[in-house]
């Protein structure tokens, strides 16, 4: 990672930002699941050759769209990715987001400048996606869909098999 995106008061931000967020949850939600689950992702890596960059605001759709043509491609490597990035060249304020991984390395399909954002979330697994999609039927992100995340994945267990790699990372304290 950057020393920018290593910088502890940025992490210190996000930290605050879902700790505000998980004390609004009643049950186990989105913001719960980040804490619980969520890990920071590098932004220091080569973009692919393959990596289209889509239009703007539509991260949830163009993260669907570029994981399916690499499913399409055979490419077991690149994971879709929920959940918080931050601009760390202007205001820094946190702001829900989808991006892919490959390992912990942040592949954005949405900004084209990541590496001058940090990012917070949660990689899931490909089957997992995919059923997503499936019920669905539309790309608008996991953690944002309220109705499926209490009916489909509204526990801790449920939650953690959709996951890439379920390791509970607690949240640093702020």
């Amino acid at each position: 990672m950057s020393a920018i995106s290593n910088n502890p008061d940025f992490r210190a931000l996000m930290t605050r930002h879902l700790g505000w967020l998980a004390d609004c949850e009643r049950v186990f939600g989105p913001t719960t699941a980040l804490q619980c689950y969520g890990r920071f992702h590098a932004t220091d890596a080569q973009t692919p050759d393959w990596l289209v960059i889509g239009p703007p605001r539509q991260c949830y759709a163009n993260s669907g769209r570029q994981f399916l043509s690499r499913v399409a491609a055979g490419d077991d490597t690149v994971h879709y990715a929920e959940g918080y990035a931050i601009d760390l060249t202007g205001v820094p304020v946190p702001f829900e987001h989808a991006w892919l991984v490959n390992g912990d390395t942040v592949i954005d399909p949405t900004l084209s400048a990541s590496r001058g954002y940090l990012y917070f979330g949660v990689a899931f697994d490909t089957p997992f996606v995919m059923e997503a999609l499936r019920r669905t039927g539309r790309y608008d992100g996991i953690l944002t869909d309220g109705v499926s995340m209490r009916r489909y994945y509204g526990t801790p267990e449920l939650f953690e098999r959709g996951l890439r790699n379920p390791q509970r990372d607690a949240m640093p304290a702020a």
